[in-house]
């Protein structure tokens, strides 16, 4: 079996990149890269040096920044997401020029965003029809279907963003898509634009605070009759949930705890056909 090859050395590194760079000429400083690399294992090592010498073709600084770069980042990014990355940034180059290609490697976060975005996110032109067939089928008035920059209703239209792509898979943004929509047709259907915001919320000191607390029960109160009215979503919002509450710990965000047992009561009572208007009213 062939033994493990040893990692470069930190001299064998630092020759080796000043002469990628032909720093006497450059001025480039590749100290930082090399500490970067000397602590990684060598199939690692060549791997990122490899590719540093293919974009090196494309240009010297796009080159040297990737290096800083892909080190700093090696422990979120798959190795094809490293290629895709790097072919993008070359791509750029060669469309738009040095600084639009040197913001690809620089910021990562956003490649890796729009990455997502297009293979597992959900266009809105490619839901928007079945939605809005999803949408005629619900009981109330007729409600419309568009794009905006946001997820919100003004209780005539539901919009919903050009891209959706908070979850892994497509399936799930679809089905995340979906209960954006229902949610939004029960604000309209169950009474929540019903309210004076002026009126209500008048005498609190705090009138952020007080929408802010509304917004909460009502919300449980929307919940319990999408419970009701569409189990079958209701079943798929709480799988979505729980996908997202993971991915979320997954990625250190605190939040998400799931609702005490008063809290859902409290839900419960939310849609008592004798109480609900004064609970959620006042």
């Amino acid at each position: 079996m062939k033994a493990t090859e040893q990692p470069y050395a930190y001299a064998t590194l630092l020759e080796r990149l000043e002469e990628l760079y032909e720093v006497e000429f450059t001025w480039l400083k590749v100290e930082q890269l090399v500490q970067g690399l000397v602590n990684l294992d060598r199939n690692t090592q060549d791997f990122i040096l490899g590719w540093a010498e293919r974009l090196l073709t494309t240009n010297v600084y796009i080159s040297h920044e990737f290096i800083i770069r892909v080190v700093e980042a090696l422990d979120r990014l798959e190795r094809r997401v490293i290629e895709a990355w790097a072919v993008h940034a070359a791509d750029t180059f060669d469309q738009q020029g040095l600084r639009p290609a040197l913001a690809v490697i620089q910021q990562v976060d956003s490649f890796l965003e729009s990455a997502h975005a297009h293979a597992e996110g959900v266009a809105f032109d490619e839901v928007e029809s079945i939605l809005s067939t999803f949408v005629c089928g619900l009981s109330g008035r007729r409600l419309k279907l568009a794009q905006g920059e946001s997820v919100y209703t003004d209780s005539e239209t539901l919009y919903l963003p050009n891209i959706t792509a908070k979850l892994v898979k497509s399936k799930d943004n679809f089905l995340l898509c979906k209960a954006q929509v229902a949610f939004m047709w029960a604000q309209t259907r169950f009474g929540s634009f019903r309210v004076d915001f002026a009126t209500a919320f008048a005498d609190y000191p705090d009138r952020e605070q007080a929408l802010a607390a509304f917004h909460a029960l009502d919300t449980l109160r929307l919940e319990a009759y999408m419970e009701r009215e569409l189990p079958g979503l209701w079943r798929d919002m709480q799988r979505i949930e729980r996908l997202r509450l993971d991915e979320m710990r997954e990625e250190g965000v605190h939040g998400g705890t799931p609702l005490q047992a008063a809290w859902e009561t409290c839900r419960g009572y939310c849609i008592h056909p004798l109480r609900r208007l004064r609970m959620c009213w006042r």
